[in-house]
């Protein structure tokens, strides 16, 4: 192991195992909210099912945005009531619009979707503060696509999961019921990562390991997926990094990126024993490009802007990248 290795597994195991299980999983970084978390899972169901739950997404990416919004209005000091009735005037000057309008569509009797706005305004955790939001509104997906899937079936895809930390995502992904349909490996660095993950779920292939060297054959996964990794490792790391994922993946992979810029060369800012760099989305993709591949970029704050019409993200410098080897 390398001493940049060294320095991040001791980095993140001088946490203790609670806030590593809790860590990017709270706030507007719930992967029920999250639209990068979101993302990745409809990634994962539309390789299954092609084009099939297309609309669904969209919705759940709508949800996403909305929670997101009231989440942080809440944090403010926001009251629910006060939130309810603004949305129930349409108070357009206190309310986005996008979310008024979703309001409204959640009140028509021809909408799939149940009333998440309501619920999310008047259902009180009491294990919560009154800032937090409710797993009875979070689950609101999880509940949809766990009955979507339930009855379908087929064949099972191979996923490696790089950087999976406390099963941050996976948690969700078998959640949403999307699970029984992956041959899933979660790799990350930090012993208590992993340790928690294997608390979780025991009989999940869940191993103590750097992406920077992970002696895994070649095309060993069909699919992998990692989120917020990159921006922490050094400029060779980081090239070894994604030439390794690369090696790994035989068919497709999604990256996610929480600290991005749209052009120029990737701003290289060591902190402590690791990195917080801030990334050029051109520079990821011509990497990716320039070893053949095809190459989808998501700004996530223009992408949901243009996709569900929300004003903004709640991380400007987030993107994404797809990246297909047999496009």
């Amino acid at each position: 192991m390398t001493p940049e290795e060294d320095n991040l597994r001791s980095s993140w195991d001088s946490y203790p195992s609670e806030y590593l299980d809790g860590y990017l999983i709270q706030g507007v970084e719930d992967p029920r909210i999250n639209a990068q978390s979101i993302l990745t899972r409809a990634w994962l169901s539309d390789t299954l099912y092609p084009g099939r739950f297309d609309a669904l997404i969209t919705e759940e990416l709508r949800f996403g945005a909305v929670l997101t919004w009231i989440l942080r209005q809440l944090e403010q000091g926001a009251g629910r009531a006060e939130l309810h009735d603004a949305i129930l005037s349409g108070d357009t000057q206190r309310i986005p619009e996008f979310l008024c309008a979703t309001y409204a569509w959640l009140q028509g009797e021809a909408c799939p979707i149940p009333d998440y706005l309501t619920t999310v305004l008047s259902c009180l955790d009491p294990d919560r503060p009154n800032g937090c939001l409710s797993d009875l509104a979070l689950d609101t997906f999880m509940t949809i696509w766990s009955e979507q899937l339930a009855s379908l079936s087929r064949g099972t895809i191979s996923v490696l999961e790089v950087a999976c930390g406390s099963a941050n995502d996976y948690r969700f992904v078998a959640q949403c019921g999307l699970a029984p349909f992956l041959r899933y490996t979660g790799l990350d660095i930090a012993v208590g990562n992993i340790t928690n993950a294997q608390h979780r779920f025991p009989n999940v292939d869940f191993r103590v390991g750097s992406i920077l060297g992970t002696e895994l054959p070649d095309s060993s996964c069909d699919y992998l997926f990692c989120h917020d990794l990159i921006e922490h490792l050094s400029p060779a790391a980081m090239e070894r990094a994604l030439e390794e994922m690369l090696r790994i993946a035989r068919r497709e992979m999604i990256l996610h990126f929480f600290n991005g810029k749209r052009n120029g060369v990737h701003e290289i800012v060591p902190v402590r024993k690791y990195y917080r760099n801030r990334l050029s989305m051109e520079k990821i993709a011509a990497f990716f490009e320039g070893q053949g591949t095809h190459v989808t970029c998501l700004e996530m704050a223009p992408w949901l802007r243009e996709k569900i019409g929300v004003p903004g993200y709640h991380n400007p410098n987030a993107f994404s990248v797809i990246v297909d080897r047999y496009p």
